[in-house]
């Protein structure tokens, strides 16, 4: 199962779509109740928002009380009604098992524009305790009228928010141009105009400790014109070929950039 992230960007509207049906190849689940669950540290608070009936499907905003900026709020799919509070989220990877992966379309909207993107979180990636981050050449802009912000989601399966480290470094000479402290179970957003900026290099971002999406979200001054993009993940950048070999190549790249953090 995957859960759907979404995060208060200040001026914007933000929406998460949700379907139940299988996007190619899959079993349609005909029974699944819309979930929300945000964590206060200790616990996941959790609200069933109905039913979502079979073929159909719902955009979900944010609470009326918006969350602050960076806190996550999530979305997701599950055949029986949870309990208000959870120690863990849940992990099925049983359900909604489709190929390709189960979607979701996450919406950001101004007055004028919107800009939208898969936002979904794999459930596999809920138990990996600490993990790591490499993402090479993000989509940053930073011309003179338009500005990037780095939305860096990280979810576990237990509720506490534990601290983090993701560094901006140039591609070329290696250069740490920013250190910047995230949470996990945060949508932990920055303005990182400047940074890149700051040099003529593409950036490699990178964390030694936390797993997770990071997104770039750029805009001009009247958010009239706006994008939402990812890089993948390491492993997307082989194709074929034996799994050991390949897992071996992304292993080497991370150690390569993260080796003196």
């Amino acid at each position: 199962m995957n859960y759907y992230f979404a995060t208060n960007i200040p001026d914007l509207r933000t929406e998460i779509t949700l379907c139940n049906f299988a996007s190619a190849q899959g079993d349609l689940s005909a029974n699944l109740l819309i979930h929300r669950a945000v964590t206060d540290g200790e616990r996941w608070l959790v609200d069933c928002l109905g039913r979502l009936e079979p073929n159909a499907s719902q955009t979900c905003s944010l609470p009326s009380s918006r969350p602050a900026s960076g806190e996550m709020t999530l979305f997701f799919l599950f055949p029986t009604e949870l309990d208000q509070e959870l120690a863990t989220l849940p992990v099925r990877p049983d359900l909604m098992n489709t190929t390709p992966a189960w979607r979701a379309n996450s919406r950001f909207a101004s007055a004028s524009t919107s800009v939208s993107f898969q936002g979904e979180y794999p459930d596999s990636m809920l138990k990996i305790p600490r993990g790591s981050l490499v993402s090479i050449g993000p989509m940053e802009q930073a011309t003179d009228d338009v500005r990037t912000h780095l939305i860096f989601t990280n979810v576990r399966e237990k509720p506490a928010l534990l601290p983090g480290i993701l560094l901006a470094k140039s591609m070329v000479s290696r250069k740490v141009i920013a250190d910047i402290q995230i949470k996990s179970n945060q949508c932990n957003a920055w303005d990182i105009t400047e940074i890149v900026r700051s040099t003529e290099e593409r950036l490699v971002l990178m964390s030694p400790d936390t797993a997770g999406i990071p997104l770039y979200f750029s805009h001009d001054a009247g958010m009239t014109a706006m994008s939402l993009e990812h890089t993948h993940p390491p492993i997307t950048l082989t194709m074929f070929g034996n799994a050991d070999r390949r897992m071996g190549f992304v292993r080497q790249m991370k150690e390569y950039w993260l080796r003196d953090e």
